[in-house]
């Protein structure tokens, strides 16, 4: 019960974050202080940092197996993504939608087994 209570915690961090974040890019995007290129870089590479660092402080929790723990955040966070992508945008799943889903799952899981091994 535990390691769920932890998960949830972890997975509203990040969706908190994400908000937050997302936010704060559309408002320097608004106010031209982010280019097009800029924008869709770090839209990327923010969530994908965040999703990281929460998968890290999960996997510190954890007892065992943390490469578990990242597989359960990466999945409730994809799961989370395709149900905003399905029923918010109704497009196409594609490969490079898929590559991007893939690449969530192992930051997810990479930093679970980094944070079990830097528990005191």
């Amino acid at each position: 019960m535990n390691s769920w209570k932890n998960l949830g915690k972890s997975f509203l961090l990040f969706l908190g974050t994400t908000f937050f974040v997302t936010l704060l890019l559309n408002t320097f995007y608004y106010f031209n202080v982010l280019s097009d290129g800029m924008l869709s870089v770090l839209s990327f590479l923010l969530p994908l940092l965040l999703l990281f660092f929460c998968s890290l402080l999960l996997g510190r929790g954890a007892r065992q197996k943390g490469y578990l723990e990242g597989l359960k955040l990466g999945g409730c966070v994809i799961f989370f993504y395709l149900l905003l992508y399905i029923l918010g945008f109704g497009g196409d799943f594609s490969f490079k939608l898929l590559l991007y889903y893939f690449i969530f799952l192992l930051a997810s899981i990479l930093g679970s087994m980094i944070g079990i091994n830097q528990k005191d």
